[in-house]
């Protein structure tokens, strides 16, 4: 019988073929290590549930990886993720008892809509050749399942095994604030770094670079680590993206907990230079001097109650859609000022999910100029076909006075906050002064 070295134990989560449990005939048992020991387990989770769903598809398995210290004293500690669009990463605690690992209750988020809260979680560890990578085990709980406002729940009875992990991490980018709209960056965006899995928190900062036209991006890499493990870094740019000019993330030889190679994302695109939003402000000329990302953003004559404040179109914004332009601030500048309203179906308006309006100068964090849930009072009553509430329009103002000399990105976006009878929301913008 083989002892499998001391420095890691790996388990996989992944069911055995039907009617096979895995089992092994000679065992042994764990022993207690020092606290710099791991043990990292991607465990797979059956799921049968003790009553259907009444609004949603429930999954019947999910994978999660388990990555774990174990203490002089038996006691483990460490992470536990689920992957997805947002890879979750929770802090979790148990006890090692000869072969098994028991957890203690906890509740756990599992992408993109669910969490899991476990009552009783125990893994039993089984001998492999090299590392112990193999394990079965059971679970039961709770499990929640979220759309918009309504909260699905049922308890759970769970199959736990494992096998060995092959896979490496594979990393995305997106823009920093993520919208369901957005696969194209503006030169204001910082960036989310995602990973699949954890990675180990100190190389990843130390290795990844954000790359254009294969030139270093400056910028401050940062995260917020559990336990030495991050799944998601934020990077924030000293200088806007360059136009039209893919960003690309290099990994720098960056590995996964297991020590297999991460896999890069694809580069993501840019939007094209449209020129200065000064040769088109009041959007006379459609959207010349203007990148709209979304497919809910057109000039158009008046909306709804609201009619241009300039010439004969506006800017009408509808979810999920975003406009950018920008312009160099004059040396002589004082003020921005803009015309604009802003619709939504209900009074009750998320904060930074109905419609936004930032400026930005690279390098500086942005300033918010509207948020739509802030201006919930001061809106009117609007019979407006979907929309029963209206802001403006009104003239909103911005000092340029500390920017003079530099380039700035006026940034609005209308977004959905996803929740039943609150989805339709529309911003008009329009006449756009530098003053």
């Amino acid at each position: 019988m083989k002892t499998p070295p001391l420095h890691m134990f790996v388990i996989v989560g992944a069911l055995c073929a039907a009617g096979c449990m895995c089992g092994i005939e000679d065992t042994q048992t764990l022993q207690p290590h020092q606290p710099a020991d791991a043990i990292l387990t991607q465990v797979t989770l059956e799921l049968t549930f003790q009553k259907a769903s009444t609004f949603f598809q429930r999954p019947t398995k999910v994978t999660g990886l388990l990555a774990l210290s174990i203490d002089a004293e038996s006691r483990v500690s460490g992470v536990l993720s689920f992957p997805g669009e947002s890879t979750s990463l929770a802090q979790v605690h148990g006890r090692l008892e000869g072969q098994r690992v028991t957890l203690d209750a906890q509740e756990v988020r599992v992408p993109p809509d669910s969490s899991f809260g476990w009552t009783r979680f125990e893994l039993e560890f089984v001998e492999s050749e090299t590392l112990w990578e193999v394990a079965h085990g059971s679970a039961e709980g709770s499990w929640q399942q979220f759309g918009g406002d309504v909260v699905d729940s049922s308890a759970v009875t769970v199959k736990l095994s494992g096998v060995a992990d092959v896979g490496p991490a594979t990393a995305s980018v997106e823009p920093l604030q993520r919208s369901a709209y957005r696969f194209t960056l503006w030169p204001t965006d910082a960036l989310r770094i995602r990973f699949n899995e954890p990675v180990d928190h100190a190389k990843a900062m130390a290795k990844i670079r954000v790359l254009s036209n294969n030139q270093v991006v400056p910028g401050a890499l940062t995260s917020t680590p559990v336990l030495g493990r991050v799944t998601s870094l934020e990077f924030h740019p000293s200088i806007g993206l360059p136009f039209a000019a893919p960003v690309r993330l290099d990994l720098g030889g960056l590995t996964d907990l297991r020590g297999n190679a991460a896999n890069a994302p694809a580069a993501v695109p840019v939007v094209a230079d449209p020129g200065s939003l000064l040769n088109n402000p009041s959007f006379e000329k459609g959207l010349e001097g203007w990148s709209v990302l979304g497919s809910e953003g057109k000039p158009a004559g008046a909306f709804k109650e609201v009619l241009p404040a300039d010439g004969s179109q506006q800017l009408v914004l509808r979810q999920d859609t975003g406009v950018a332009g920008y312009f160099d601030v004059p040396m002589t500048a004082t003020t921005l000022s803009f015309s604009l309203a802003f619709f939504a179906e209900s009074q009750f308006v998320s904060a930074a999910y109905s419609g936004t309006v930032r400026l930005f100068s690279p390098g500086e964090p942005p300033q918010l100029l509207f948020d739509g849930a802030a201006h919930v009072e001061d809106s009117v009553d609007c019979n407006c076909s979907e929309f029963s509430r209206r802001f403006g329009p009104q003239r909103l103002t911005a000092d340029l006075v500390p920017l003079r000399g530099r380039r700035v990105f006026l940034v609005a976006e209308a977004r959905s906050a996803q929740l039943i009878g609150n989805n339709s929301y529309a911003l008009v913008l329009d006449d756009v002064k530098v003053q």
